[in-house]
């Protein structure tokens, strides 16, 4: 994992899971040159709520109590993690559940996640991270999630929309955005430019990557897309402003947002 000289600099996958993300970090970890350390929520966001929180004496040097976090998180996890590797990747993937959020300050999604605090957090941990986002159709994900553990489409569209907020809010911070079925089609292109934003020379081993069994139920394999399927997907319970957002998202990475017919009026929004 991190060390002194790169624990500030991490490539960091933000997004929802069912995208991509397993097997980008499978991809990661096949460079020689990079550590990889999976999910990584739980420990920063856990780490920097105690921190803000905390009186310790060595609060005292630091300006604000997000570089305080944002110190604690990297302390933390370069003891948890060493490695002498010169770079690192990590996925805080999507919403961290582990912790009460209502003390945090700042704007709220409608289910009540702290998207600001979330972000404040960590740009004050890695300042220097390259931030990388990957995007599945929502209606792909809702329906993998179905497969993949048998969650309600229901609960995973406010997932979905929980996740378009952050991802809208922290538009300036986010680098690159991968798109899944371009992914899946073009990998060694879409790995190579990763690789390039990061400084990061390339390596033909990245795509062993995808001979590593992902996170899918046994006997299932993973699919570029659920287009055959959308026709049983419920309507998203999606205030205008959400369905708004996952809009916007996708018009800024360069895609137009597909939905099914029945549905498409939901998404009817001007994107600029």
């Amino acid at each position: 994992m991190p060390n002194e000289s790169n624990a500030t600099r991490p490539i960091t996958l933000i997004g929802l899971g069912r995208s991509g993300t397993t097997l980008l970090e499978a991809c990661f970890s096949a460079h020689p040159l990079i550590q990889t350390l999976n999910e990584t929520a739980g420990v920063i966001f856990g780490l920097a709520a105690g921190a803000f929180q905390c009186p310790l004496p060595a609060k005292q040097r630091f300006d604000d109590d997000a570089l305080f976090a944002g110190h604690a998180v990297r302390t933390a996890m370069t003891a948890l993690e060493p490695s002498d590797k010169p770079y690192w990747f990590h996925k805080p993937g999507g919403l961290p559940k582990l912790i009460n959020w209502d003390w945090q300050a700042g704007r709220r999604t409608a289910t009540g996640f702290p998207v600001e605090w979330y972000w404040r957090v960590l740009k004050a941990a890695f300042p220097e991270a390259l931030f990388i986002t990957s995007l599945r159709n929502p209606w792909d994900v809702v329906l993998s999630w179905e497969r993949y553990i048998g969650w309600r489409q229901e609960d995973v569209w406010q997932d979905v929309a929980d996740i378009y907020d952050m991802l809208e809010a922290g538009s300036a911070e986010i680098a690159y955005t991968i798109q899944f079925e371009a992914f899946m089609t073009n990998p060694e292109c879409v790995l190579q430019h990763i690789l390039s934003l990061a400084g990061i020379p390339f390596d033909a081993a990245v795509l062993e990557g995808f001979s590593i069994p992902q996170a899918m139920s046994p006997g299932t394999e993973p699919r570029l897309h659920y287009r055959a399927e959308w026709d049983r997907c419920i309507e998203p319970p999606l205030a205008p402003d959400q369905a708004a957002k996952i809009v916007k998202v996708w018009s800024a990475a360069g895609h137009r947002f597909e939905s099914p017919d029945r549905f498409a009026g939901i998404f009817e929004f001007d994107a600029r």
